[in-house]
């Protein structure tokens, strides 16, 4: 995935995934997977 952009509040974690290549639907659960060069997001089963 490319152009992940996350945030973090205190009130939990937005984050915001652009590309033409997504097919994660609103309300899907994922995990998100931090690093210091980029953040990714994968499906959860």
């Amino acid at each position: 995935m490319r152009n992940v952009i996350s945030a973090a509040f205190t009130s939990g974690l937005i984050t915001v995934v652009q590309g033409t290549d997504v097919n994660i639907r609103n309300g899907q659960k994922v995990y998100v997977i931090f690093s210091e060069k980029r953040t990714r997001i994968i499906q959860a089963n």
